[in-house]
């Protein structure tokens, strides 16, 4: 089972140092976790709409109105909370400012990413970024080491890579559409 603790300790033994017990722990290991950890998940979810943190939802209309350009706003979810919205239903117009969304429809519907609190609904592709991109972080702070730091982000982007290949694959192929300059060569 996944959690901060375990995501946390597999990137302190990446670099090799002394595992934690708790976040909250009185440890510079702990400390360093404890300030990077959710900042760290917020900026890889938000790097690719990853299928596991999607969320589709209708928007319940604001009880008051934008001043000028659009005629309605919707505040952004917070159960799940939107990190980022991915989509709007039938390519309508919107912006986002703050917390709201601005648009001309009267209803809408959305996909956004949403902030994992649990865990155990990251994948192991992702989980296993986490590790390389929190090593790269905290590999210079504990072990003062910038090549560590250098390795760990290499190793995160390969990650990356791997895992944004793997979550495209969970989805129906998109038929590719020809170009009208190739059907008129035909």
């Amino acid at each position: 089972m996944a959690s901060k603790v375990s995501i946390s300790n597999m990137a302190l033994v990446r670099i090799g140092v002394n595992s934690i017990t708790s976040l909250t722990e009185d440890s510079e290991q702990a400390r360093l976790c404890n300030l990077v950890f959710n900042q760290s998940l917020d900026y890889l979810l938000q790097l690719y709409p990853w299928n596991f943190a999607l969320v589709r939802t209708s928007l319940a209309q604001s009880s008051s109105n934008p001043i000028y350009d659009y005629a309605y706003q919707y505040q952004l979810p917070t159960d799940p909370f939107c990190l980022q919205v991915v989509s709007v239903e039938d390519g309508t117009e919107y912006k986002i400012e703050g917390r709201l969304l601005l648009t001309d429809e009267q209803s809408i519907n959305i996909i956004y990413i949403k902030r994992v609190t649990d865990m155990n609904e990251l994948t192991a592709l992702f989980i296993e970024t986490m590790i390389f991109y929190m090593g790269a972080q905290l590999a210079l702070p504990l072990t003062n080491n910038k090549g560590m730091a250098d390795a760990m982000f290499s190793q995160y982007q390969v990650a990356l890579q791997k895992a944004r290949m793997r979550d495209a694959q969970e989805d129906t192929p998109k038929a590719m559409q020809e170009v009208g300059w190739i059907t008129t060569r035909r």
